[in-house]
């Protein structure tokens, strides 16, 4: 999957060698007893100099429940700490969230059906990345097609496990909230794809025509 991760190397995986690093359960401890962006980011670095901002401490929260080794709070964290971030936090988290999601889809379905709300914000996250960043991650260049193409398998897929995963039957509303997000979210993609390449069409033939 492409992510900001794969074009900026998630600095969470730079921690400077002689200083253990923090356990997801700290990263947690640290984000929950915050208030905001700024005294988040002084406890995370009171954790590890390296980890100054509460954007890096995405990755290991996310991989706990990629590896079904999570508890409540992982989730409780970056929920939290989503709730007072910026822009630039909601870059990041899209994309971390579409490499947690792409990883293992079922687990934040799991997670959402059995009440944890954050799960399906993740998952909303995720499904968003692709539209939205477009131009952050791809250029215009010939391999462009095969890139888009590798996302449409990738949605295909997560869409796929997810529905797999949903009851319509089920009195419970959760099956019907994630079945109809799910379906609006993938559905947007081939629309803002198309459009992305019509627009780089259009600046290639202007590049052609300039003098």
């Amino acid at each position: 999957m492409t992510s900001l991760a794969g074009v900026l190397l998630f600095p969470f995986l730079l921690l400077s060698a002689g200083a253990p690093a923090p356990t997801a359960d700290d990263i947690a401890t640290a984000l929950l007893e915050s208030k905001d962006y700024v005294e988040a980011s002084s406890r995370l670095k009171q954790l590890h100099n390296d980890l100054p901002n509460p954007t890096w401490a995405l990755k290991p929260l996310l991989d706990r429940v990629v590896a079904g080794t999570d508890n409540s709070e992982h989730l409780k964290a970056v929920c939290h700490a989503d709730a007072w971030s910026d822009g630039a936090w909601w870059l990041e988290m899209q994309s971390a969230a579409y490499d947690a999601v792409g990883a293992a889809p079922g687990n934040f379905v799991r997670r959402y059906l059995d009440g944890n709300d954050c799960a399906l914000l993740v998952l909303i996250y995720a499904l968003k990345w692709p539209s939205e960043s477009l131009d952050i991650i791809h250029e215009c260049e010939s391999t462009l097609g095969d890139a888009l193409a590798q996302t449409d398998r990738d949605l295909a897929a997560i869409r796929s496990q997810v529905l797999s995963m949903v009851d319509l039957h089920d009195p419970a509303p959760r099956h019907r909230v994630i079945f109809a997000t799910v379906n609006v979210l993938v559905d947007a993609w081939p629309p803002n794809r198309d459009d992305y390449l019509r627009w780089c069409k259009q600046q290639k033939e202007e590049g052609q025509s300039s003098p």
